[in-house]
């Protein structure tokens, strides 16, 4: 592996634990933020026709007018639940941050996934199939049979089709051990 993925990876866990460590504490500020963020987007899209075409944009900027008043009345008739969802969300990142298998389950079933995809591709690679991609006499990629006898050429597309959905079922079976574990 390169430095760059590493340090990659490395910056995207931190990041992702600073992300649920804020959530934990400021859900319900977050929440309302984004709530008041969408109730100002259609008032502060009319504001702009309305500043950039004037009596122009006036059929535009009342219809977005009478979209951001629907949303607003809608949004402030939700408020309890808005609240319901924020402290869900604060307590379930509270779960978050004191499971330690949460914090690396799901890294270790990323590695498994890039391990398995690495694994695959080298049997793909190591495999003596007939079957690669031509991306030069057409312009495109296409999939193509070196060999010249039909029935090989079909026992290697066989082949590597079993090769692409034995990967799928392992990123299969990597999803569904880790969402058993979780549960």
């Amino acid at each position: 592996l390169s430095v760059p993925v590493l340090v990659t990876a490395v910056a995207g866990l931190f990041l992702s634990l600073c992300y649920v460590a804020l959530l934990k504490d400021y859900a319900q500020t977050l929440s309302k933020l984004g709530i008041q963020l969408i109730v100002l987007v259609p008032f502060g899209w009319a504001a702009y026709l309305w500043y950039e075409h004037g009596n122009d944009a006036m059929l535009p900027c009342v219809a977005l007018l009478v979209v951001g008043i629907c949303v607003a009345c809608c949004a402030c008739s939700r408020m309890h639940e808005f609240d319901r969802a924020a402290t869900c969300i604060k307590l379930s990142c509270s779960c978050v941050l004191q499971t330690p298998m949460l914090h690396f389950g799901p890294c270790v079933v990323l590695l498994f996934r890039v391990a398995s995809s690495l694994a695959v591709l080298c049997c793909l690679i190591t495999a003596h199939t007939g079957i690669f991609l031509d991306f030069f006499e057409h312009g495109s990629a296409m999939v193509r049979c070196s060999i010249e006898q039909r029935e090989e050429c079909l026992w290697d597309a066989a082949l590597f089709a079993l090769w692409n959905i034995t990967w799928i079922w392992i990123q299969i079976l990597f999803t569904a051990s880790w969402e058993f574990a979780v549960a």
